[in-house]
């Protein structure tokens, strides 16, 4: 997976306010997400909560020696777009907000479980699950379908899942009939939260 994509995302404190959570919300819960790349949401829901057990999942995390080529990867598109001119300052200013903050990144704190894949993972476990910028970059809507029928054995009988994605949000969404509100955030970005899904 192409991880030079992580540097738009949203940060941890929008995704959050985008899906209309509160960081009450995760008092004692158990938070999944996946396809994390370098997202610094999980850390940020640490320092502003208290969880129960924080989830990232992310094929860069197979080995330290994947993990430091994602890293290196991403430092050095982020630099080539900061040298290339054809951005505004503020855009300039957000890109090394995104640099300074992968220089700090760390998938051996204790604070968090970062995993390659969910061969580990409990199944009925989390109350939460994030898919951030994920379904996008799945071009085939049978992959996009497996992914979200296979998040069905990481959830809780009353679990929220939060999907907040670009242009191909709704053909996956309506593949799977589920059940929720979506509201626009901006022109480009969508946010379905699902509540208290039974099934």
């Amino acid at each position: 997976m192409n991880t030079q994509y992580c540097i738009w995302h949203f940060s941890a404190e929008e995704v959050i306010t985008a899906s209309g959570l509160e960081y009450s919300n995760f008092e004692g819960a158990s938070v999944l997400d996946m396809g994390c790349g370098f997202s610094d949401l999980l850390p940020f829901i640490w320092e502003h909560s208290s969880p129960e057990r924080l989830v990232g999942i992310d094929p860069i995390f197979s080995s330290p020696e994947s993990f430091q080529k994602a890293q290196d990867d991403t430092r050095a598109y982020i630099d080539e777009l900061i040298q290339s001119y054809l951005f505004l300052p503020k855009t300039i200013d957000k890109l090394q907000i995104r640099r300074n903050a992968l220089e700090k990144f760390s998938f051996t704190q204790s604070k968090v479980e970062y995993q390659a894949d969910t061969s580990n993972l409990e199944q009925g476990s989390f109350d939460y699950i994030f898919l951030n910028f994920v379904l996008a970059h799945i071009i085939d809507l049978q992959v996009k379908a497996k992914l979200l029928s296979n998040l069905r054995a990481f959830k809780k009988k009353v679990w929220t899942l939060i999907i907040i994605d670009g242009g191909h949000i709704v053909d996956s969404v309506q593949a799977w009939n589920l059940k929720g509100s979506t509201r626009r955030i901006s022109r480009a970005v969508s946010c379905l939260k699902i509540k208290k899904a039974q099934n």
